[in-house]
């Protein structure tokens, strides 16, 4: 089995139904609905709504991590290469799964360099900087539900 137990309630979101304008990368590099995804369980996970999310964006993807899982295999550090760190508690709640977070570039840093090479105003830092620091409040108070 998969999981050590079995959870009350467990998901799976399928998106190969979904437009090509879903699913292919914009002009950002973003996926929209892999966007979606994340900002809603990213929510769920801050809220304590759900205690451990996985998006797989392919289906190689998504069978490697069900033979891992299947091989009872134990992790003890995950990597990725841009790391949003916006809610504050990510590191120690991961922490507490006994789960290191490694990662090369956040916002944070992204934040650091345009405010010293001085690529935008410094309304459009302070608004980053106000979503960096609170961002369903920023989102709540900018259009967001």
């Amino acid at each position: 089995m998969p999981l050590e137990k079995i959870p009350e309630m467990g998901v799976l979101v399928d998106i190969s139904s979904y437009s090509n304008i879903d699913i292919r990368q914009n002009d950002k590099g973003e996926i929209p609905i892999i966007n979606k995804i994340e900002n809603i369980l990213a929510e769920c996970l801050e809220n304590n709504l759900i205690s451990d999310a996985t998006i797989c964006s392919n289906e190689a993807q998504s069978k490697a991590l069900w033979s891992i899982r299947e091989a009872g295999a134990e992790v003890k550090h995950t990597f990725v290469i841009f790391y949003y760190d916006i809610f504050k508690d990510t590191i120690e709640k991961l922490k507490e799964k006994d789960l290191a977070l490694h990662y090369l570039a956040t916002w944070w840093d992204v934040l650091n360099y345009a405010k010293k090479t001085s690529k935008f105003d410094n309304k459009t830092l302070a608004s980053v900087e106000d979503y960096l620091n609170n961002p369903i409040d920023w989102s709540n108070k900018n259009g967001g539900k």
